[in-house]
Order: structure tokens, then C-alpha cells, then sequence
């Protein structure tokens, strides 16, 4: 798990973005929360470049992913999201999974 957190002004919309290889994991997930957990999570599978499954995580809203080959097997990976509350820190997460 990788992950950074950020201050940002409460009830705004929040982006995370990774550029990401496959390496032995087709299936990366990319979160954009509060600190609580709140927010959105996407799914990308980088062996196909398609985007998978978008979830609205605890009180989240409005979550969307895209994801931009970048040639040479690298994409960009972006998730975003409306976390719900009085939140001022925003966590980036991105870890993978053993999914074929």
C-alpha cells in the first residue's frame, strides 16, 4: 500500500492519480478519501488498460475513474471523488491485487 495525504478545504472534489506498469499484478486499486475512509476507490486492470469496478467508499459521492495509456505499458490512473463531512486532509491510496 502506497499512500499521501494531503490539506485540502472541506467539501471539495478530490483527485488521486497514479501512473502505474504492470508488474505481477493485473489489478490495481486507486483510492481518493478523507481520513476516515470516505470517498471513492476505483479498480484498473493494467494488463488490458480497462478500467474496472467505481465505488463510493463510506459516506463518498460522486466517484469517477479514468485511465490514459501512456505508451510503453505505463498508464495513468485517476480517481475522483466528493468525500462527505468537514474534512481538511485528503489520503491518495493506490495498492494492488494477486487478480488474474
Amino acid at each position: 500500500l502506497l499512500y499521501q495525504t494531503v490539506t485540502v478545504t472541506a467539501g471539495s472534489t478530490i483527485t488521486g492519480s497514479f501512473v502505474l506498469k504492470r508488474g505481477n499484478n493485473d489489478w490495481f486499486r486507486v483510492g481518493a478519501t478523507d481520513g476516515s475512509g470516505n470517498g471513492g476507490l476505483a479498480f484498473f486492470n493494467l494488463s488490458t488498460g480497462a478500467t474496472g469496478s467505481v465505488v463510493n467508499s463510506g459516506t463518498g459521492a460522486s466517484s469517477s475513474s479514468s485511465i490514459t495509456n501512456l505508451g510503453g505499458g505505463w498508464y495513468r490512473c485517476t480517481v475522483t471523488s466528493i468525500p462527505s463531512g468537514a474534512y481538511t486532509n485528503a489520503k491518495f491510496t493506490k495498492d494492488c491485487f494477486g487478480l488474474t
